[in-house]
């Protein structure tokens, strides 16, 4: 890290290291949710990119929190989960999960002065954006990006990179980074949790979930649900047209490109539509982004890879390793009008059905879904097909609706140039609190700034112009019985990560 963008002395930058012992060593096949995440790793690799996990915790000064307390609150953290200490050993196209008992953990430790009194800033590297001193945010920003820049090699080193930022000696955040094969959003959510009650000094007495050595022997057992999830699949792909996204300008430079919208409206909407509608907010999204996707391409039926937490299944949700995986939305979109925003609420109830067919068939063997996608020409080892995908990065779905606020401070657009994308088109949905980010990226000959631009500003318009429009006050769901009500509840509030 170069001292001119920490703005500290070289030398005040050190690296403390904390021994590490765990229950166990071992090692094993990769479990689904490794093995969906590794196919991701492989295509990303090509451009020199490597997926990550960026979360920042910060510590009350009144705490007075000590480099000691934080670096052994992160070794405990350590011990006590073995997807913390794996390493991915690839060896022959066959990657296996390598548990070591005991190692240790290199924690650097940046000081930085106290900040003056002034406005707060966003920290947007972070997957979940925070306010911080702005004196601070940039600091912050340069230890996440030069983190991100730093390939880890995933069959030597373990996959969490720590940086404590201390004011006075003391710990006021901690930048953790960690290769997306170790944790989804879900496991991270959970480890973060039990990271600050470590950090108040309390006891964690809650047992370890399930341990993904453990969980992978259990997988091998189930071809049930890599039978029902590949005639899913293989079904559902034939209303699917061969290209969801075809390209736009073909003479144009090639590149990604990422338009950030940040919306104080699209929130409140999707919450009214979903309250009306009584299914969840991330079925109202599925609804909207599948109608706009399709129109803009042209399609009738417009396919979406979504990212499932797959938490359903009682134990799941103490799992702390990656379970995500992908599952396939297919939607007739040709109710669907942007331009006539009620036309939302016929889309609606349609989307919430192949929503739940989406999570239900979204756990499977990674490498028998790969030789379906073979058979079929719908993928290779690296990308599958169609290669547009919805990642709903929210975590808590209310099922009320929340006012819109007037005046909402107009929408704001930002962009931000890729490294990398191993689709022709992926939307994530962030929420900062007060507003909602569409995160839109694209391959720019598919999807060109302007068209991208476009984009968003159609999803928000259509959602918002559906929340005002009349529609009925319920609609009946022909599936509601495959599931008890609460099941159902949990599929959709949790279904989209």
């Amino acid at each position: 890290m170069t001292t001119d963008v920490v703005a500290v002395p070289a030398a005040a930058v050190r690296t403390v290291t904390v021994p590490v012992t765990g229950e166990r060593s071992g090692s094993g096949p990769l479990t689904w949710g490794q093995q969906a995440i590794w196919k991701s790793v492989v295509a990303l690799a090509r451009d020199g990119f490597w997926p990550t996990v960026r979360r920042l915790v910060t510590v009350s000064a009144s705490r007075r929190l000590t480099v000691e307390e934080a670096t052994q609150a992160l070794a405990a953290l350590v011990s006590r989960h073995e997807t913390l200490r794996t390493r991915i050993v690839d060896g022959d196209g066959c990657p296996r999960q390598v548990v070591d008992a005991t190692g240790s953990l290199a924690v650097r430790v940046i000081p930085v002065a106290p900040a003056p009194p002034q406005p707060s800033a966003l920290v947007p590297e972070t997957h979940t954006p925070v306010w911080v001193p702005a004196a601070h945010a940039p600091v912050i920003d340069a230890i996440v990006a030069e983190r991100v820049a730093t390939p880890l090699e995933p069959d030597r080193d373990w996959p969490l990179t720590a940086t404590l930022v201390t004011v006075d000696e003391h710990v006021r955040y901690l930048v953790l980074v960690v290769h997306h094969v170790a944790l989804d959003q879900h496991a991270t959510e959970r480890l973060l949790g039990e990271l600050r009650t470590v950090l108040r000094g309390r006891t964690i007495t809650e047992p370890v979930g399930e341990r993904p050595l453990d969980l992978a022997a259990r997988e091998r057992t189930d071809a049930g649900a890599t039978e029902r999830a590949l005639h899913y699949w293989g079904r559902t792909y034939t209303d699917l047209a061969s290209e969801q996204l075809p390209v736009m300008d073909p003479t144009g430079p090639a590149g990604v490109l990422e338009c950030r919208f940040a919306s104080w409206t699209l929130g409140p909407a999707l919450d009214q539509l979903a309250a009306r509608h009584q299914v969840s907010t991330a079925a109202v999204a599925a609804a909207a982004v599948a109608v706009v996707l399709g129109r803009r391409a042209g399609l009738a039926c417009c396919g979406l890879l979504i990212v499932v937490a797959n938490r359903f299944q009682p134990g799941h949700d103490r799992i702390v390793a990656p379970m995500s995986q992908l599952g396939l939305l297919s939607l007739d979109v040709t109710a669907g009008d942007p331009a006539r925003p009620e036309t939302l609420h016929t889309v609606i109830p349609a989307a919430w059905r192949s929503a739940l067919q989406a999570y239900r068939h979204a756990r499977y063997d990674q490498a028998a879904m790969d030789a379906l996608l073979a058979r079929s020409g719908r993928g290779t080892d690296t990308d599958v097909d169609p290669r547009c995908c919805l990642n709903d990065l929210r975590t808590d779905l209310p099922w009320t609706a929340r006012p819109i606020s007037r005046p909402a401070p107009p929408s704001r657009l930002t962009w931000v140039p890729k490294p990398a994308l191993n689709w022709h088109f992926y939307v994530e949905i962030q929420d900062l609190s007060d507003h909602l980010v569409l995160a839109c990226q694209a391959d720019t000959r598919r999807m060109p700034a302007p068209a991208l631009e476009a984009f968003a500003r159609d999803v928000e318009g259509y959602v918002v112009g559906a929340a005002a429009a009349q529609a009925p006050v319920r609609q009946v769901h022909p599936d509601q019985d495959l599931t008890d009500q609460h099941h159902t509840d949990q599929h959709l509030r949790e279904g989209l990560q």
